[in-house]
């Protein structure tokens, strides 16, 4: 689990207990930032994939 998971994972959970949301929202709360932070991290891995085979191509170019 990321920080940022952990972080909002934490926020989620002080708002169900004070009442700020409900069971159904908090579950939709917790697998949207779940999905969030697995999109994320494809889309830096993507990234890197990129650069590295641009750095690749100018190297031998």
């Amino acid at each position: 689990m990321t920080l940022e998971q952990v972080v909002l994972t934490m926020i989620n959970d002080k708002m169900l207990d004070n009442g700020q949301i409900s069971e159904k929202m908090h579950s939709s709360i917790q697998k949207d930032i779940f999905s969030l932070i697995t999109s994320n991290t494809a889309a830096m891995k993507r990234e890197e994939q990129i650069n590295s085979s641009y750095q690749y191509h100018e190297r031998i170019s």
